[in-house]
């Protein structure tokens, strides 16, 4: 079961939460409690984090001035130009491409991305678009400082440069070490903002600056269908023009990034377009050049001609949500980048920093039982974990082998956003063939493989990034006969279980309840139909012996949406021992319990391990705010 706490009052229900559950635990005196100790350095994970120019435009500029790490990266960015990369038509040589890429993965970097230029200024960027496209008599104009910049529309261009593309996407496209590819081909740097040059045609039809970048997306959405794929903001005007097709891009998946962040061509449109998407998508930003473009050296001032200092740029990246923060190089100034209070303000928050706040287990289980891990977890970054990572769990022996995994798949991630809470619980089977013994226990956040993937913002982990939580002892299972098998049987249709609701008064006589366990299915039974409000409501099973059980099924009845019908917030299983109401400390729910409408109708299952009970009943609150009753159908009961 999944329980997310709002974000205005999270740690406030947390901390109220954390007592109350405390006292429970205690009761049982069998349950491990861990508290996490977070840490503030930079993380360095997949799909987030910050990012380093390995590569810059050509390989000279490479090997003159950018130095292989400057902070700890998480993914290593390449922007070469299309002529270093296809120096004859058809003939790709990515060998110092790749050699870049493959020294910093080496390094520590967990993914790369890039970018394919082919237009730039400078007259040493003159073969970006490369010679024997020119040859072949593709348009293009000499810019002012001699670069060369092509015509988009141009048919033989845009032939050229989709072939170029397909042949890049066959060798990568697919690559799990690749984070990203930009959407490039038009606009220098391939930042899709104005040409710096006069296009053919467009200046008396606006329909071709709409038109011919277009096709330049749908070059890469047709060759990359694997690899996200990223658009830059740079064009959008500041009330929100779409100048050269973006939102096509946009609606069709594409990720956002922003070039330039400080730079004086930044504006309110690129603020609403990052506000509006990172909920569903990844935000990129990369930061005005260097270090040094924030600081204005001729006057002293620590903000450059546009205004900005480097803490506006960090405060505007984080504002904006952003996932991956793209530094540039500068030999010059890497030590005073990193001295800054803004960077590593910028290296702890950019991107999703997840924290496993407090787990409860049981300290003790015997074979075949289940482990059953309660979790809080917190997102202290800005973004979110954009793709699933599942959470595996691993037993230790004394020798520190791996005696035993397992993965629940339907933990995800990705929806968790900072200021909230998230609650987990999770169900772990398979111990029946684990040596007895105690072990350590540890968890990972895995990529489709299966392997740990995640680092996490605490401290306890690994170099696998495996994160200890603490010992479980695994103890030998007692033998009990078995003379039928109980799994088809359901516990509350024997003869002397009866149904059961909280308040019993005398204008709720026994038939009130009766359809609870009657296996009709067509009655819903409502607890509090309306006469109660902010109360405790509770249905379950009674029996007359001593069961021993460990699955229930709880059948959802009818909602009815602006009245009622469904447990509002937190619901949990209580069981009847020794004349009182024991709650249980951990279960699993199958599916999410939404705690609104849509549980109408719905089928749960509510497993945690064997207990022996005269009683079973399933809790929770409603009348408080959106629902003055909750309905129930049915209620079976099993021992599997």
């Amino acid at each position: 079961m999944k329980k997310i706490l709002p974000n205005k009052f999270a740690y406030l229900f947390v901390f109220a939460f954390l007592i109350t559950s405390r006292e429970l635990f205690s009761q049982s005196g069998a349950i491990t409690e861990f508290n996490a100790l977070e840490m503030s350095q930079p993380l360095i994970n997949p799909f987030g984090g910050l990012v380093n120019y390995g590569l810059e435009s050509c390989y000279g500029d490479y090997l003159r001035k950018i130095p292989d790490y400057i902070y700890p990266e998480s993914i290593v960015y390449l922007r070469p130009v299309w002529g270093d990369l296809e120096p004859e038509e058809g003939k790709l040589d990515l060998r110092l491409f790749e050699d870049i890429r493959d020294r910093h993965l080496r390094g520590g970097a967990r993914q790369w991305c890039f970018r394919v230029v082919t237009a730039l200024g400078g007259a040493v960027f003159k073969h970006a678009t490369p010679d024997w496209v020119k040859k072949a008599g593709a348009k293009g104009t000499v810019l002012a400082g001699g670069g060369w910049e092509p015509q988009y529309g141009d048919s033989l261009y845009l032939q050229k440069f989709d072939a170029f593309i397909q042949n890049m996407a066959r060798r990568y496209d697919g690559d799990p070490s690749l984070a990203f590819v930009d959407i490039s081909g038009f606009g220098l740097y391939g930042e899709w903002g104005d040409p710096a040059s006069e296009q053919e045609g467009w200046a008396d039809n606006d329909s071709l600056a709409t038109m011919i970048p277009r096709k330049i997306i749908d070059i890469y959405l047709k060759a990359f269908r694997k690899t996200p794929l990223t658009i830059s903001t740079h064009i959008t005007g500041p009330h929100g023009e779409d100048r050269y097709s973006v939102q096509y891009a946009l609606d069709r998946g594409v990720w956002l990034r922003r070039d330039g962040v400080g730079s004086p061509f930044y504006h309110q449109g690129h603020k609403e377009l990052a506000r509006k998407y990172w909920e569903d998508r990844p935000i990129i930003t990369e930061w005005y050049g260097i270090y040094g473009n924030y600081n204005d050296t001729a006057s002293g001032r620590n903000k450059n001609w546009s205004g900005w200092s480097f803490t506006d740029a960090v405060d505007q990246a984080l504002d904006e949500h952003g996932l991956m923060a793209e530094m540039s190089r500068d030999l010059d100034t890497t030590d005073a980048v990193l001295k800054t209070s803004a960077f590593k303000l910028l290296a702890e928050k950019t991107g999703y920093r997840l924290v496993l706040a407090k787990a409860f287990f049981p300290k003790e289980i015997k074979n075949g039982e289940s482990i059953i891990l309660r979790q809080l977890w917190k997102n202290q970054g800005v973004s979110r974990l954009y793709v699933k990572h599942a959470l595996r769990v691993f037993l230790i022996d004394n020798k520190g082998k791996e005696a035993w995994s397992a993965i629940d798949p339907s933990f995800d991630p990705t929806g968790w956003s900072r200021g909230s809470v998230y609650e987990e619980y999770s169900q772990f089977s398979g111990t029946k063939n684990i040596p007895s013994g105690t072990y350590q226990l540890k968890i990972a956040l895995t990529d489709p493989m299966g392997q740990p993937a995640i680092a996490l913002g605490m401290e306890g982990g690994d170099r696998q990034l495996r994160y200890y939580l603490g010992e479980i002892k695994i103890s030998e299972a007692t033998t009990v006969p078995k003379t039928f098998n109980r799994l088809s049987i359901n516990l509350a249709r024997l003869p002397s279980a009866r149904g059961y609701v909280k308040i019993q008064t005398n204008e709720r006589p026994f038939y009130y309840v009766a359809p609870l366990n009657d296996g009709v299915m067509r009655v819903s039974v409502s607890d509090s139909p309306g006469n109660l409000r902010n109360s405790t409501q509770a249905f379950g099973i009674i029996w007359d012996s001593v069961q021993t059980f460990n699955n229930l099924k709880f059948f959802s009845g009818r909602a009815v949406v602006s009245e009622g019908g469904w447990f509002e917030r937190d619901c949990w299983v209580e069981v009847l021992q020794g004349g009182n109401w024991q709650r249980l400390s951990l279960a699993a729910w199958v599916p999410v319990y939404p705690f609104d409408e849509r549980s109408s109708g719905q089928v749960y299952t509510i497993s945690f391990n064997k207990v022996e009970a005269r009683g079973i009943r399933i809790c929770g609150y409603a009348g408080r705010r959106h629902s003055k009753w909750v309905s129930v159908r049915e209620i079976e009961v099993y021992n599997d």
